[in-house]
């Protein structure tokens, strides 16, 4: 059973997060499938009809198109606000009230419970509703999980210190 409707592999059940001289640990745990991906559908139907006659009558019926089954990705953001003002970076407030200005992003992206790649980047919007992330400075980072819980670390070097907020 799910509940809400919400599917196991996006149903956060635990997270916890640590910064130390080394760098800033993040841990995530759902119910079950972290990173899975799902499949997506391989037929499409009805499909649209076309007009027959210049626009008045419709054509005759289509069937519905097989199209091939691709798997899709599942992704965890993390979004890091290293110096605690929330009038820099992106701006995003929880549900809870806590707002933050995420100067970085932390991006993993799994298929079939693996790992595919996690990356880290600044901040590149000029508003602060802006989701734009500098793909010119992408570094890799470590990240590793199994069937229920991932963990990522960001080491100390990319995150030009200050105190962070998550």
């Amino acid at each position: 059973d799910q509940p809400d409707g919400i599917r196991a592999p996006v149903d956060i059940t635990n997270y916890r997060t640590i910064g130390n001289s080394d760098g800033a640990f993040f841990y995530l745990e759902v119910r079950a499938g972290i990173l899975s991906g799902e499949l997506v559908p391989d037929i499409v139907g009805p499909r649209p009809q076309p007009k027959g006659d210049g626009g008045q009558e419709p054509g005759p019926v289509l069937p519905p198109v097989q199209l091939p089954v691709l798997e899709g990705v599942d992704t965890a953001y993390i979004l890091i606000d290293n110096d605690q003002d929330p009038s820099t970076g992106y701006r995003f407030a929880s549900t809870g009230g806590t707002r933050i200005g995420a100067d970085f992003l932390v991006t993993v992206l799994g298929r079939s419970g693996q790992v595919m790649r996690s990356i880290f980047q600044p901040w590149a919007g000029t508003n602060a509703t802006d989701f734009e992330w500098n793909t010119g400075i992408v570094q890799q980072i470590t990240a590793a999980n199994d069937e229920k819980r991932l963990e990522v670390g960001v080491p100390a070097a990319l995150l030009g210190g200050g105190k962070l907020a998550y």
